[in-house]
């Protein structure tokens, strides 16, 4: 009876320490408010009487001062600078060379080279910062286990192109700038219902893949509310539940699926990752919403997956109220004297925003 006791009371401990551990983090963490200003309106004419339609993916070229906007309503990718005036825009719907047909995700390289993925055409296409056509990969190694380039999300470094293809049997599947694979990384045995690999499991393993300057490999998994850490020779380092940085989280988590089986939790609220200035940072959004204003969190964590800032950004209930639940919002981040503003596209709304530091 008395190692009975000895053992429910060590389990209490190891309890109160993990969550005393987690309220630590959200104690320390310094928390930054934000509020929203308009970069880009919905009634801004430009070019030859364009205007976006569908603001979705944002990408921001420090080195020349450039904000890059994937426009899915117009289907090109449109050019700004850090003022929200228009430059120049590129590329179109179709499937000719350099052409998507579908929502697409883009990402920038060293050099401001643009790279396009397109599921429907299961391709990349390259275009130079400029905006000129280079050329496409376009390898069956896209195709691999029949299934769909499925591109919503990647991320690059220096060598390679890192895409989250569930199909593979992986989160991550890393490419040479030339489209060939070179490695797959993070087996996805754990999602496995008995042996098979089925679509619920590659439902499981979508993500949004982070790389940081060492090469580290991080995959924000939705359905799980969780984050992975692998290095770039496959190696899995460790796991962190997103709740773990902010406590009412669990509450809400809980309510969106009270049945939860085998510890899966399922959420449409993570919104978008990225790696900038040698820190993660992630969106999530928080229900419900709030009248007259909205607050959503950008959580900067360091490479170890500690929470640093919370950075809690107010959008005026005449933005948000028409945007649904699980529409996504991407940002990215822009730096001015030093100064963090947040920069995100509204696509219900046709409207590029800009949050700054109250």
């Amino acid at each position: 009876m008395k190692n009975i006791i000895v053992i429910i009371t060590i389990a209490i401990l190891l309890v109160g320490a993990v969550f005393s551990y987690s309220i630590s983090q959200e104690s320390k963490a310094n928390t930054i408010n934000y509020k929203q200003t308009t970069l880009i309106s919905d009634d801004y004419i430009f070019g030859n009487n364009d205007y976006l339609y569908k603001p979705w993916k944002i990408r921001i070229n420090e080195k020349t001062k450039e904000i890059f906007i994937s426009d899915v309503g117009n289907f090109c990718i449109c050019v700004f600078d850090y003022q929200g005036k228009f430059i120049r825009k590129f590329m179109r719907q179709g499937q000719g060379p350099g052409e998507v047909m579908t929502y697409f995700d883009f990402f920038l390289d060293e050099d401001g080279s643009v790279y396009i993925t397109d599921s429907i055409n299961n391709r990349i296409s390259i275009y130079s910062r400029e905006g000129k056509y280079i050329g496409q990969l376009a390898k069956s190694d896209f195709k691999k286990n029949g299934g769909r380039f499925s591109l919503i999300d990647m991320c690059m470094n220096k060598d390679n192109i890192i895409l989250n293809i569930p199909n593979f049997g992986y989160y991550f599947s890393v490419f040479s700038k030339s489209g060939d694979l070179i490695k797959n990384i993070g087996e996805i045995d754990d999602f496995k219902i008995g042996r098979q690999l089925g679509d619920f499991n590659v439902q499981y393993a979508k993500g949004i893949p982070v790389v940081d300057k060492s090469g580290n490999l991080y995959i924000f998994i939705s359905s799980r509310f969780m984050i992975r850490k692998y290095d770039m020779s496959g190696k899995h380092i460790k796991d962190e539940f997103l709740d773990k940085y902010n406590s009412d989280l669990t509450d809400v988590i809980k309510k969106m699926l009270p049945n939860e089986q085998d510890g899966i939790r399922i959420s449409s609220l993570l919104s978008c990752a990225i790696y900038k200035n040698d820190r993660l940072y992630f969106l999530f959004r928080e229900p419900p919403y709030k009248i007259p204003t909205y607050k959503t969190t950008i959580m900067e964590l360091d490479e170890d997956l500690r929470l640093i800032k919370k950075h809690i950004l107010t959008f005026e209930y005449d933005i948000i109220g028409l945007v649904p639940p699980d529409n996504p919002f991407n940002f990215d981040i822009l730096t001015i004297n030093n100064e963090i503003r947040f920069i995100i596209p509204i696509l219900k709304k046709s409207i590029v925003l800009q949050f700054v530091k109250n």
